[in-house]
């Protein structure tokens, strides 16, 4: 594997180990209550725009930069790794998991008087069940990490990583899910994708017809 994507991959891995610290010794409402004070007028905009990274409109427009820029290869494999992930994580959290909570309903449940405390950002609407895993920051990892793995450049596949890990943040940000749930989906993202680009290099890396590009 190029080295390049060690730019991806070293500060995931420094996130994982830190955010499994904070999973194994503080409760999911200790750390949720911890990010709630950290809200701004710049903050509500930006994680608006952060968490458009992991909606199913951006995805359409990776898929369609890589049919113009890239070749008919970066798209199959971005729409592969795309429809499968989404498909696993939705197994987990309607089948699996159906009634884990988001943050909103279960502080209510927990202790209605916490949900004064909560910011919330106007306009955004608020879901209640299916917290686990988060599939926004499924999505978004999978991108960014199909695209770190496509560039010539470490730099790329870094502003990559950091433009995932916003995108999972903004998910807390806006009171969608907590830490466990952003947390799994990277996880979930990142071993599925590496699984399909490791079959796409293997057996269709050579395929001539999926190295044209759209124009």
């Amino acid at each position: 594997m190029k080295t390049k994507i060690l730019a991806f991959l070293l500060p995931l891995i420094a996130f994982w180990i830190i955010g499994g610290y904070f999973l194994l010794n503080y409760s999911k409402t200790a750390i949720h209550l911890f990010f709630n004070e950290y809200h701004s007028a710049f903050g509500d905009s930006f994680f608006v725009v952060a968490n458009f990274f992991g909606e199913w409109q951006f995805m359409v427009i990776a898929i369609l930069m890589c049919a113009i820029f890239k070749n008919y290869y970066s798209t199959l494999l971005m729409f592969v790794a795309f429809v499968f992930n989404g498909m696993f994580v939705q197994f987990l959290k309607k089948i699996i998991f159906p009634e884990y909570l988001r943050p909103k309903p279960y502080f209510e449940k927990l202790n209605s008087t916490i949900i004064t405390k909560l910011n919330f950002v106007t306009d955004v609407e608020i879901n209640s069940y299916n917290s686990f895993p988060s599939g926004h920051t499924t999505q978004a990892f999978t991108i960014f990490l199909v695209l770190a793995l496509l560039s010539k450049n470490s730099f790329v596949a870094f502003v990559c990583f950091c433009l995932a890990l916003l995108s999972g943040f903004s998910r807390i940000y806006l009171q969608q899910h907590f830490l466990g749930d952003v947390y799994a989906g990277s996880i979930i993202a990142t071993f599925l994708t590496f699984i399909f680009f490791f079959i796409f290099e293997k057996y269709l890396k050579e395929n001539e017809k999926l190295k044209k590009r759209l124009f």
